[in-house]
């Protein structure tokens, strides 16, 4: 299927081009897979802001069919990303609104814009995304430059209210209002297994947003209760989707950019010194045997941590809680973890998660993993 996309993508390198847009060579494919990122399938480079080289990838996941799998935006060179998109499905949509609204679509077409999503999409979705094409020039164009003309930006609540309608995938809307919801002081705990892909970012967001309601706590030990509770969920984080939370520290609907330098959440979270001795012993940490492993090891580790502890915890996922899935994205965070603080390529972790994928009968999963080895 990759394969077969890029070839396709190749044949409209002109509409390409005009956005901004091209089908990245087989040395950049390598450099990115190298970057921690040998859990997606690279697809399309392009350019933003001040020259910065992006990729846009699909995200290998196991949790979901392959015509469902997300897209991630990442800067050419770096390990951490962001989820831009539910699926290829909604990616072009997206893709014209976050990038080019104001520049008018550089006056493409409308046939060749239809043509470029019916080539991402495989045919699938087309009068959605005329529809799009639509809501875009008559409502998000004209509200934009109205704002500029003031001098100001569209307030980032608006921006979620835009993107929900754009990509309507359902999982994606329930992401959207969640954010809007903690973005508006509404700090209600939810249940992250409800956000599919987007579950990563809203994890962040919602320690973020509770780390800033209790900035003024009576007392230290009160502020840090309810976030080390929340640690807890941030585990499920891979960061090679979602970094761009980390350096952010307030929830946002949109960030131009993922960040080429970052923080890890439980350097932020606790002191190596403080760390054991203020987490209450009811506290669920200590019934969990694989938080337990992670947390402590990356907070006595801080710089230092090299990944490896994930790739344990992998191993513990998946033959003691039967988790699979939750095996994979541990496996992906290691790896995080390696290139950031270590500069290393954790090849033992992608060859892991092959071995995983072809225990669990992933043929999709096990045939993009293959295919990025071979470039690896």
């Amino acid at each position: 299927m990759h394969q077969t996309l890029i070839d396709h993508l190749n044949a409209q390198s002109d509409t390409l081009e005009a956005l901004g847009l091209k089908v990245p060579a087989y040395d950049d494919i390598q450099e990115h897979l190298r970057q921690a990122h040998w859990g997606e399938w690279p697809f399309l480079r392009g350019t933003q802001g001040f020259g910065d080289d992006l990729m846009f990838s699909l995200r290998i996941d196991p949790a979901r069919p392959q015509r469902d799998w997300p897209v991630i935006c990442s800067v050419q060179g770096q390990p951490g990303g962001l989820t831009y998109a539910s699926s290829l499905r909604t990616f072009a949509m997206n893709f014209l609104a976050r990038q080019n609204t104001l520049e008018g679509f550089h006056d493409l077409p409308e046939e060749s814009l239809l043509a470029l999503h019916s080539t991402l999409s495989g045919g699938e979705d087309t009068a959605g995304f005329a529809q799009g094409l639509t809501y875009n020039l008559e409502v998000i164009l004209p509200e934009a430059e109205a704002r500029l003309t003031d001098g100001e930006a569209l307030d980032d609540l608006r921006i979620g209210q835009h993107l929900a309608v754009l990509d309507q995938a359902p999982l994606h809307v329930r992401f959207r209002n969640a954010l809007s919801a903690l973005m508006e002081g509404r700090l209600d705990r939810r249940e992250l297994s409800g956000f599919g892909p987007w579950a990563s970012w809203l994890a962040l967001a919602e320690y973020y947003a509770f780390a800033q309601a209790q900035f003024q706590a009576p007392s230290e030990l009160e502020a840090q209760g309810p976030r080390r509770d929340l640690a807890l969920n941030v585990l499920a984080h891979v960061p090679q989707y979602d970094a761009g939370m980390l350096l952010s520290y307030r929830p946002k609907h949109f960030l131009a950019l993922p960040p080429t330098s970052f923080k890890s959440v439980v350097e932020v979270l606790v002191t190596p010194f403080g760390f054991e001795t203020l987490i209450p012993e009811e506290h669920p940490y200590w019934q969990d045997p694989i938080a337990h492993l992670i947390l402590s090891t990356h907070a006595q580790s801080g710089e230092r941590y090299d990944g490896l502890a994930h790739v344990a915890a992998a191993a513990m996922y998946d033959e003691d809680r039967q988790d699979p899935v939750r095996s994979f994205d541990a496996l992906q965070a290691g790896t995080f973890w390696a290139a950031v603080n270590a500069g290393i390529v954790l090849r033992p972790a992608l060859e892991a998660a092959i071995h995983l994928a072809e225990r669990h009968d992933w043929p999709d999963v096990h045939r993009a993993l293959r295919w990025n080895a071979e470039r690896l």
